[in-house]
């Protein structure tokens, strides 16, 4: 057996073919022997970490060297494995004086790779150094552009637009907002305020009612005259405090929906308890304030008082939501 070293040291590739011309020399004396147009091919041409990358070597030298075509390891046994490289197979067979190896591996990690000496049949075959490419520096490479939205306008992005979009709904959403705002809030004030001075009446008629016993008849329906008359005023903006009963009548028949034939009669109904003396009951008896005391069987006095000033509420509230 010849004992042989062949070196390989890359040329041209030839173009479009991922081919590689090589030069060979052997590299012991004493045995030496010719090795002519070594060159080799990867398939696939540019490969990554974890490839499975076939490559084919060819080379002319003296005839006769190996009897039988040399083949070492499997898929399940390899012929060489380390951290960075995986040989599956490795197959030489020579016709003719014609050598052609074939290699099957794996590289595990990106960048330069470099074979150890293999030894086939009489050969010890140093292999070039392979480039494994990176996923990373190829999407890096400079030579590659970024992917970009489409452009709408000469230098000007969809998501830009779509900011300018979404600015102007912004915008324009606020000056809604503005406007609702300016032309409801009285509306929403006033509500506020109508209610507010019901509360006010219900919270002095409910003392009222808790001293109604220590007090004298004459002022009980006093108060309860005049707090329905402030009520009045701050809800109508008149001075009713200062009007006689038909007077009070007569101002509000400008407002809508106000039950003024009661307003009349439970102003009317006070003066005669307060000036004319006479008992509550002989005087309420034929009114409306009268059969709500009885119907309700309740003998507040204030309770029919603030279900008026409830009612007249709702009227004003109704009036305004029609406006």
């Amino acid at each position: 057996m010849f004992s042989a070293a062949l070196t390989a040291q890359t040329g041209e590739i030839f173009s479009g073919t991922g081919d590689t011309a090589l030069s060979g020399e052997n590299l012991l004396s004493g045995n030496e022997f010719p090795v002519m147009g070594f060159q080799y091919n990867i398939f696939p041409s540019e490969f990554y970490s974890g490839d499975t990358v076939h490559m084919f070597c060819s080379f002319v030298s003296s005839a006769g060297l190996i009897e039988a075509p040399f083949a070492r390891g499997t898929e399940e046994e390899p012929f060489y494995e380390d951290h960075n490289l995986t040989v599956y197979t490795l197959t030489l067979e020579e016709q003719e004086g014609v050598y052609s190896l074939d290699l099957v591996f794996k590289a595990w990690h990106p960048g330069i790779l470099s074979f150890p000496v293999f030894k086939a049949g009489p050969f010890e075959i140093q292999l070039p150094e392979l480039n494994v490419c990176s996923i990373i520096e190829k999407e890096s490479n400079p030579g590659i552009q970024p992917l970009r939205p489409p452009e709408f306008l000469p230098g000007t992005d969809y998501y830009i637009l779509a900011l300018v979009i979404l600015l102007f709904v912004f915008i324009i959403v606020a000056v809604a907002l503005v406007i609702i705002g300016v032309r409801g809030l009285p509306y929403f004030v006033h509500r506020h305020t109508i209610k507010r001075r019901y509360r006010i009446l219900r919270k002095i008629l409910s003392k009222l009612e808790k001293q109604k016993e220590k007090i004298p008849v004459e002022e009980y329906y006093a108060v309860i005259s005049r707090e329905l008359r402030l009520f009045m005023e701050r809800k109508f903006s008149l001075p009713v405090p200062s009007f006689c009963s038909d007077e009070v009548v007569k101002r509000l028949s400008a407002f809508d929906g106000l039950p003024l034939r009661e307003i009349q009669e439970v102003f009317s109904s006070i003066d005669l308890i307060r000036y004319g003396r006479l008992p509550p009951d002989s005087v309420l008896s034929n009114t409306e304030w009268g059969k709500y005391i009885k119907n309700k069987n309740n003998p507040k006095a204030t309770m029919y008082i603030l279900d008026l000033a409830q009612r007249m509420e709702n009227s004003l509230l109704k009036e305004d939501v029609l406006s």
